[in-house]
């Protein structure tokens, strides 16, 4: 007893350690087993797997790239037993003329804006990324190439009074689909435009070089010309980005039809 009265003053000391260390204890026994893993080694479930064997070297989101390149693969994020493949398709080469591109569905092309970014004068190729799979053909991307220059920087394409967004912010600038097709055009071409003739080409014309699943068309009034498209699935909201080289010059603009999660 003589002790317990010398050493009484510890007992409010043990005691508060004791809570602590039961405390404690009671935190790690709730915790799930995924927050106590590294986290490198937690794969998001929500974004597939991209696999390419044509390209070695690409910037975030990689698929913008890879998607046109031969040998990728995308895993399909809703069904894991179906795996995509891409090829490329070349529409021809879309006249840039003013510097100033719109892409846009061909219902909106009259009071459609063009993106604040000036890009290269010159005649260059468009190009679509088909994903297959599953017994289906879709246009996945779009892109315009104003050089073979690889991308080491992705921007998301501005229309006047638009903020830049981060490409990691998740949703982006879009514009509005209610044709299941969309377009680049330069500025000055739009201006041309016959809309009396906005049946001949977005119908007619579009028919003619109807796919399975898709179709395109490059048509051609004046000197000026228009590259059309079916956008992915169909009607939506789509992103277009700006692709940048390192020497900060356009190389690429693409338009995503949010059929890979990236």
């Amino acid at each position: 007893m003589k002790y317990v009265r010398k050493y009484w003053y510890l007992f409010p000391l043990v005691a508060v350690l004791s809570w602590l260390f039961a405390t404690y204890r009671r935190a790690e026994a709730t915790r799930s087993p995924a927050s106590q893993q590294a986290p490198s080694a937690v794969s998001p479930p929500e974004i597939p797997a991209i696999i390419t064997t044509g390209l070695k070297d690409s910037v975030f989101p990689r698929i913008f790239e890879a998607a046109f390149y031969p040998g990728t693969t995308a895993s399909d994020q809703d069904d894991e037993t179906v795996t995509w493949s891409f090829e490329k398709f070349d529409c021809g080469k879309l006249n840039v003329e003013s510097g100033k591109l719109i892409a846009c569905d061909p219902i909106n092309m009259t009071n459609a804006a063009p993106f604040v970014q000036k890009f290269p004068l010159g005649d260059f190729p468009v190009q679509l990324a088909i994903r297959s799979g599953d017994g289906d053909q879709t246009v996945a991307f779009s892109r315009i190439v104003f050089s073979e220059a690889p991308v080491v920087r992705w921007e998301v394409a501005l229309q006047p009074g638009e903020k830049p967004q981060a490409i990691s912010a998740g949703r982006h600038y879009c514009y509005s689909v209610d044709a299941a097709t969309g377009l680049y055009i330069d500025s000055a071409a739009n201006a041309a435009f016959d809309g009396s003739t906005y049946e001949q080409v977005f119908i007619r014309e579009l028919t003619k070089n109807q796919r399975p699943h898709w179709s395109h068309v490059l048509h051609g009034f004046g000197t000026h010309n228009l590259a059309a498209f079916s956008t992915g699935h169909g009607d939506g909201c789509y992103s277009v980005y700006i692709g940048f080289d390192t020497q900060g010059h356009v190389c690429r603009l693409l338009t995503d039809f949010g059929l890979v999660a990236w």
